[in-house]
């Protein structure tokens, strides 16, 4: 991992529709983690670190964090589109387009049926592991005393990964 794990910003929800009124505001954040160190809806220290200083925890918006070796869209967000890239800095022509109401199904990422059953294929045995990981250390001091700061108790990887593991399942057997 670099010193600077973020490393792609994207949004979704009802930032990429014409809604009269936004309800649903996704950010999917990209960090420089390994996939298997960041299965879905998962808690990483740098990811705790990122959103304390994004400030993400402090407006109503979805964040959603993603390690680099993963798609921006899962199985709950099927629409993003990039905002934000460490290499390239700020997409001004997508932000035009957010801040006109004009963003085009071009701009927009969106997997086919294939690519997220492969997803999910792929992300489903990543979210039991760490599901089994947070059941064995969940009422251990050490792990919880590891697993707790920036407004993040145990009780949120707990529920966050039993989540994950359920949502990712229900998915799956949609489409199969």
């Amino acid at each position: 991992m670099t010193s600077r794990p973020l490393s792609e910003l994207w949004v979704g929800g009802d930032l990429l529709d014409r809604a009269e009124q936004i309800e649903w505001a996704v950010v999917v954040v990209r960090v420089d983690v390994p996939a298997d160190e960041l299965p879905y809806l998962a808690l990483h220290p740098a990811v705790a670190a990122c959103e304390s200083f994004l400030r993400l925890d402090k407006r109503p918006i979805d964040a959603r964090w993603r390690s680099q070796g993963v798609p921006a869209w899962d199985h709950q967000v099927r629409r993003v589109a990039r905002v934000w890239s460490a290499k390239t800095g700020p997409d001004e022509l997508l932000l035009r387009h957010l801040h006109n109401d004009t963003v085009s199904d071009t701009m927009i990422e969106t997997p086919t049926t294939a690519e997220l059953l492969e997803y999910l294929t792929d992300g489903l045995p990543r979210a039991q592991r760490h599901l089994s990981e947070v059941l064995d250390g969940y009422w251990d001091a050490d792990w919880r005393r590891a697993h707790r700061g920036y407004g993040i108790q145990p009780e949120h990887h707990l529920w966050r990964a039993a989540e994950a593991v359920r949502s990712m399942r229900e998915a799956l057997g949609g489409l199969a």
